[in-house]
């Protein structure tokens, strides 16, 4: 007598993957505004290790402004480049920046807490 061969039966199912690149996906989150006096640097201080370094931005492609005049100092930053857990201050040096973070200032020119003079 002749053996069957099972395997030839059965149908095997293949396993078919699909796989999707997907580029990574990018979501700005609003954290709040600094805007620097006039010839301040933007400062990244990380609050372990008090390091300090300038903070990095996005480049802009175009710089649009209604409202620029001859004269007006053109504006090249686009946005700042956060990274997690790090600090953000405004000042002229690296000292100045410490000393800053230190009080829990951010060296903007605009009052956080909207308290201005009043006249």
């Amino acid at each position: 007598m002749k053996e069957l061969d099972v395997s030839k039966l059965i149908k095997e199912k293949t396993k078919v993957e699909i796989t999707q690149q997907k580029q990574q996906e990018y979501k700005l989150v609003y954290q709040g505004t600094i805007v620097p006096h006039r010839n301040h640097t933007l400062f990244e201080i990380n609050p372990d290790t008090l390091e300090i370094k300038e903070a990095e931005y996005k480049r802009k492609d175009y710089i649009f402004n209604p409202n620029w005049k001859k004269g007006d100092k053109v504006n090249t930053h686009g946005d700042v480049i956060m990274q997690p857990g790090m600090a953000y201050v405004s000042a002229m040096n690296k000292e100045n920046a410490l000393k800053k973070f230190k009080k829990g200032s951010s060296g903007t020119k605009l009052d956080p807490t909207k308290i201005y003079l009043e006249l």
